[in-house]
């Protein structure tokens, strides 16, 4: 009986939407929303790193284009390099193509200083736009 008691449980967490683990963080700029929604905290041999992907949409016109180099993420007094698309071959830095006005694309970010991260630690992150890093980060349709 405990066993159809767990399942019926496990079911109804399902179709609610049960929170999957996963942190989001968001922050706008005057012509894009942004959401990094941030996985897991890794540390292999070549640095500490946190897993994600990062959603950008266009507010006042349909984005194109985004230059994902303009966003880091700061956990406490841990800053990120610039982030990583994650896929067996990173080819794509900096400009990323829209899908629909929208570019969804998952990366990871290298952490400065974050040895002893934890997972729990993503709910302490703010995302950040630095423009100044690549100068143009947007291109919009006309």
């Amino acid at each position: 009986m405990k066993s159809v008691h767990l399942l019926v449980s496990s079911l109804v967490l399902a179709l609610l939407g049960c929170d999957n683990g996963d942190t989001s963080v968001s922050m706008r700029t005057p012509e894009v929303a942004a959401t990094a929604q941030l996985r897991k905290v890794t540390h292999p041999k070549w640095g500490d790193i946190v897993w994600g992907r990062l959603v950008l949409t266009g507010t006042t016109r349909k984005l194109l284009s985004a230059d994902i180099n303009c966003f880091y993420l700061r956990i406490r007094a841990s800053e990120s390099e610039e982030l990583w698309v994650d896929s067996h071959m990173d080819i794509q830095r900096g400009d990323y193509p829209a899908k629909d006005g929208k570019v969804s694309v998952a990366v990871y970010w290298p952490m400065k200083n974050f040895k002893a991260g934890t997972d729990a630690d993503l709910a302490q992150a703010t995302l950040e736009f630095k423009p100044w890093i690549s100068g143009s980060c947007f291109e919009f349709a006309p």
